[in-house]
């Protein structure tokens, strides 16, 4: 066979070698695929790291509103002369602490009862700082906390944070009348 003689393809296959193989990435072409890549990764990894604060800090409100949910059916169960004088809250109610409390580091929690029906009467301030004993003591007024049918009752709990180690602070609000809600006659 003559070797001059060539077919229609080896003309193509000669060029196809002279220029290379045109099926390969280049090695910046490589590099910015592996950047882009590593941007997402990071960018996902930033997101489940931030939904994790979130779910903790959520978790956080759910057991502090939990526990104030408690301190209110504490106080709902108490007699209407030691939830007004106080001996009930220092007694009672701060002697046993809420289960979904045990977790959180409580650094103070306060109790206000004001009366609700009547205008010149004496306002109970109880404080327990968590560590210490707690107080109660009523404000100066004309007319005796006992004397209302109803009151209206503020708990507040500070707390510090898991994670950010910040003070954060929670109210829940109630009334409480005399004999109960099915014995009430609020205005």
């Amino acid at each position: 066979m003559n070797s001059t003689f060539l077919t229609p393809a080896a003309p193509m296959r000669a060029a196809r070698s002279r220029r290379g193989n045109t099926g390969a990435f280049t090695l910046v072409e490589v590099i910015v695929a592996v950047g882009i890549v590593a941007i997402g990764f990071l960018g996902a990894f930033a997101m489940v790291l931030q939904s994790g604060r979130l779910v903790s800090a959520a978790e956080e409100d759910a057991l502090v509103s939990s526990g104030l949910e408690q301190r209110m059916d504490q106080l709902r169960e108490l007699s209407w002369p030691t939830l007004t004088d106080g001996t009930g809250i220092t007694g009672t109610v701060w002697t046993a602490r809420p289960l979904s409390m045990s977790g959180i580091t409580v650094t103070q929690e306060t109790i206000t009862i004001s009366a609700w029906d009547l205008n010149n009467a004496k306002t109970l301030n109880a404080t327990w700082n968590g560590s210490g004993s707690p107080t109660a003591t009523l404000s100066a007024g004309a007319v005796d906390l006992s004397t209302a049918s109803a009151v209206k009752v503020v708990a507040s709990l500070t707390w510090t944070g898991r994670r950010s180690s910040n003070p954060q602070t929670r109210n829940l609000v109630t009334v409480i009348s005399r004999g109960g809600i099915s014995k009430s006659d609020l205005p």
